[in-house]
């Protein structure tokens, strides 16, 4: 979904993110300039040849593998770490931090709000903590019942 006629709005998360990329793209920017385009493609080779040549999808992919290890990330989908892992994480932290469902579509481009759903599922981790409060709130309610199951409820 655009936010307008020809663009998307960038909702960060953390506004400070969203200055600091800035400034990278600007720099990146400069290093595109140099280079002959006949596409609109922003992430090109600037590296090796052929220069300013679009990525292909395994060029970028192996691309930004090697710039999360470089900065000490393990790479997988599940860390959020892979590119399209980047709009999991984005949605799981939107949900964990309670923006309501509406503003998610939105934050996420989505023209459907149900088009979310596969990215705020509840994670294991998630699940697991659900769990461990629900049996706190029963120990508190029911303590005589819960202690013949012993220390693991």
């Amino acid at each position: 979904m655009h936010d307008g006629p020809y663009y998307k709005q960038a909702y960060w998360f953390i506004p400070e993110y969203g200055k600091l990329f800035l400034e990278l793209w600007h720099c990146y920017l400069k290093q595109v300039a140099r280079f002959e385009r006949a596409h609109p493609f922003a992430f090109v080779n600037i590296k090796r040849e052929p220069f300013g040549a679009m990525y292909t999808l395994t060029q970028y992919n192996k691309a930004h593998a090697a710039a999360c290890k470089r900065i000490g990330l393990n790479v997988g989908k599940a860390l959020g770490t892979t590119p399209h892992g980047h709009r999991h994480a984005y949605g799981q932290r939107l949900k964990r931090a309670g923006i309501e469902k509406p503003l998610i579509r939105r934050f996420m481009h989505h023209s459907s709000i149900e088009s979310q759903e596969i990215y705020t599922q509840p994670s294991t981790r998630d699940a697991r903590i659900a769990l461990e409060a629900a049996a706190l709130r029963l120990r508190g309610d029911q303590p005589e019942f819960l202690s013949q199951f012993g220390p693991f409820v």
